[in-house]
């Protein structure tokens, strides 16, 4: 059942929370990590990787030589989908409150050992009386911690840990979730002779990722990563990336012909950084190889090329292409191409307007789930699909408008969109009856509005 009208009396609501400090004085401009800067809304992906304008405020209360970034944001939100279902399936629209208290902190001009953290709540909580939307109110988790030892030297050593606890609805209407818990955990090297203009950097992660309810999609990798850069001007490098992931599903022997383990390889080379003053330019090409132990593999060119003009200090446009594939829970793998544009306004010093918008074309791997299991066919119930090669078409933006009231204290509103565009469908049949029911139909259309109240000192 559709809730519109209690949605105006969620977006833009808020309240100011903040943290004073007795003694404590603004820090020199120093960068905490930048995911609690803004409210990046739920897609997230205007604050990615990329050249970006500067800010020129200076956040953050110091103790010493500590630097605190406490943030809080307080913001309403209408989804018109939340179960990311086609429109013959009637979406379910509903009003969401979130609640996004955050902090980092690190040391000042460290020589010997540098350690940074940062950590951010997300709590959902779905305003409705319908007990299957309650049931998604949840807490997401970002956190991240990193150690270093000999930051400055020509050989340091860095310790790094990476949780994320992501939330996600399933794509039909259940109480179930795709909520999954994620934790990177490892260690780096980078060896920088001559002053630091040549680098080379060695790391090894450990990956799991545990759901809440899907356990069949739960994993653990091995990710190893060689880097070399040269930079050859202030702001522009060249480099040679490679990378190897060892990908395990922990799924039941049933699901092990779908499931299937992989050894992801990707090597690139490319350029990154200002050709001008104005102009950048992030280009790289290379092979991919997901290795698969059985069925099709991923075997061609990846690769990146973006160009970023700033105009001014506050006008900033962007636009790239981005071809890469990914291991998936339908098929073995799958290969995005995504051509995107973004760009940034700031204006009067106090507003800033954000746009990011893409197309992606996503193609999965072939996969027919009765060859992968015949036998499934004598049993109660079996899956078939509209078509054995997958193809979609999806579009994502997202426009945020910013307001600074204080040093502290902003306004921001947003829209997000995103529609994925495909005639394929996924249907379980009975094997004695022949009756069917959807279990994904593919396509989707979902829109969000929010807005929120910002505390970021």
């Amino acid at each position: 059942m559709s809730l519109p009208r209690r949605t105006a009396a969620l977006l833009g609501c808020g309240i100011a929370v903040t943290l004073a400090l007795s003694g404590a004085r603004i820090a020199a401009a120093q960068t905490p990590p930048s995911y609690i800067q803004n409210n990046i809304g739920l897609q997230g992906f205007l604050d990615g990787e990329g050249i970006r304008l500067r800010s020129t405020e200076e956040r953050g209360i110091r103790l010493g030589q500590l630097v605190l970034w406490p943030s809080f944001f307080l913001e309403g939100r209408w989804d018109s989908n939340l179960f990311q279902v086609e429109e013959d399936a009637e979406p379910r629209s509903v009003p969401v409150i979130r609640l996004v208290p955050g902090l980092a902190l690190t040391n000042l001009n460290p020589t010997t050992f540098s350690y940074e953290f940062g950590t951010e709540v997300d709590v959902r909580i779905y305003a409705s009386g319908d007990e299957t939307l309650q049931e998604q109110t949840n807490a997401g988790v970002k956190a991240d911690a990193r150690f270093t030892i000999l930051p400055k030297g020509a050989v340091s050593i860095t310790l790094q840990d990476s949780f994320r606890r992501t939330l996600s609805s399933q794509n039909t209407e259940t109480r179930s979730t795709y909520n999954r818990n994620t934790n990177r955990v490892g260690a780096r090297v980078d060896v920088k002779p001559g002053g630091g203009a040549l680098v080379f950097i060695a790391a090894y992660d450990f990956v799991f990722n545990a759901f809440d309810d899907f356990d069949r999609g739960e994993y653990m990798s091995h990710d190893v990563v060689f880097r070399t850069a040269w930079r050859f001007y202030p702001k522009t490098e060249a480099f040679l990336d490679a990378s190897l992931s060892i990908w395990n599903w922990s799924t039941d022997p049933e699901f092990q012909s779908v499931f299937e383990d992989n050894m992801p390889l990707r090597v690139v080379a490319g350029l990154n950084g200002f050709v001008t003053k104005k102009l950048a330019l992030l280009a790289k090409v290379g092979y991919g190889n997901s290795f698969h132990d059985n069925g099709p593999s991923y075997e061609n060119a990846i690769g990146q090329a973006e160009l970023a003009y700033t105009f001014s200090p506050s006008l900033l446009l962007a636009a790239g292409f981005v071809r890469d594939f990914s291991p998936s829970y339908y098929g073995n793998f799958f290969v995005e191409n995504r051509t995107y544009l973004r760009s940034q306004l700031r204006f009067m010093r106090q507003f800033a307007i954000d746009l990011s918008a893409a197309y992606h074309y996503v193609e999965f791997a072939e996969f027919d789930p009765i060859a992968a299991d015949p036998d499934s066919a004598n049993d109660g119930t079996y899956t078939v699909v509209s078509h054995k090669e997958r193809q979609d078409h999806q579009v994502s933006a997202h426009l945020r408008f910013n307001v600074e009231l204080t040093r502290w204290l902003g306004l921001s509103v947003g829209y997000e969109f995103r529609g994925v565009f495909t005639d394929f469908k996924l249907t379980s049949r009975a094997a004695n009856t022949g009756d069917f029911d959807y279990i994904d139909a593919g396509a989707y259309v979902r829109h969000q509005v929010y807005g929120s109240l910002n505390v970021v000192y």
